[in-house]
């Protein structure tokens, strides 16, 4: 009897059972096996994260979000496994409409509650699927009340004094006025609109920005800024010099008797000058020479300039 080798006996062996398997059979048992495997799985609870991205709507009028940032919720739900077969591949960012047009329209922070989300979030999923968690649980959205008004703007500039020219403290501004556009508080609190710091070196009109506070916009940028000046006139007056109380006698002679001035202003302001306002006084006084300083005493409103053709006299006290 011939004895047969272990390595041939197992090859003999496994060709024998390989005729006789039935390949197919084997493959519909797995089959069945996995679909009662899957239908067991499946009519279990389980639970699935999703995420959802609000998009904020229907503003009310003059309002918008402030700020705005990716509004993003992450929220769990749980059902059974046939429920969520639908959101196993839609678990990415859904967008949501969010309505604010129920918020009053001031500029502040509101917040929208879970059960507001909840309420958002329920037509976006499946029948028999509940939430369980979402994060954040409250959303705060930066609400703007936007207004638009127009403001004068105010020079904020320094201007070189031209020879025989004065300043009038005024400038010629295009445009006089701008629109400004953004948050409603802040513009009830302006009167105006300044321009930044600049030097006119020249009479001519020279662009200067406008300093537009942080949160507002205009759609002008600069205006052009003029300054006014007037024509310097002169006026001459003879006056004679008086002594003042500080000096005990009244008789007084002075050489010279009279004293030139000139008086330089504006047309308007010679034209207003009002002469008995004028008076010539010492100031100062050596009655050891018998030498006084002298100067003008204007109690007049205008802003003038007195010239005098001497600024000392002599005088003489008599008894």
């Amino acid at each position: 009897m011939n004895k047969t080798s272990p390595k041939v006996f197992w090859k003999d062996w496994f060709n024998n059972r390989k005729r006789k398997l039935d390949w197919k059979a084997l493959l519909v048992c797995v089959a069945i096996a996995f679909t009662l495997w899957l239908i067991g799985g499946l009519s279990n609870e389980s639970s699935l994260d999703l995420h959802f991205t609000l998009n904020p709507v229907k503003f009310n009028e003059g309002c918008e979000v402030n700020h705005l940032d990716d509004l993003e919720i992450n929220v769990t739900v749980q059902s059974k496994g046939f429920d969520l077969m639908n959101r196993w591949f839609q678990s990415t960012n859904t967008p949501v409409d969010l309505p604010l047009d129920k918020f009053p329209c001031k500029t502040g922070e509101i917040q929208i509650s879970s059960n507001q989300l909840k309420s958002l979030l329920l037509p976006y999923l499946n029948d028999g699927l509940r939430i369980t968690k979402m994060v954040p649980e409250v959303i705060t959205i930066a609400l703007l009340k936007k207004a638009e008004r127009k403001l004068p703007v105010r020079a904020n500039v320094s201007v070189e004094q031209i020879p025989g020219f004065k300043f009038t403290n005024r400038f010629l501004i295009v445009p006089d006025s701008i629109p400004i556009e953004g948050s409603s508080e802040v513009i009830d609190q302006l009167k105006h609109i300044k321009t930044t710091e600049k030097q006119l070196f020249i009479d001519l009109s020279d662009p200067v920005s406008l300093d537009i506070p942080e949160g507002l916009s205009s759609s002008v940028s600069s205006v052009l800024i003029t300054p006014i000046y007037d024509t310097l006139l002169s006026r001459l007056l003879t006056l004679s010099p008086s002594m003042s109380q500080d000096f005990p006698n009244e008789n007084t002679l002075f050489f010279p008797p009279k004293v030139e001035v000139e008086i330089i202003g504006t047309a308007n302001e010679l034209a207003l000058l009002d002469l008995e306002k004028i008076h010539l006084k010492t100031s100062t006084f050596s009655q050891e020479a018998n030498i006084a300083h002298i100067s003008i005493n204007y109690s007049g409103k205008e802003d003038l300039l007195f010239i005098l053709d001497t600024e000392f006299v002599q005088f003489l006290a008599i008894e």
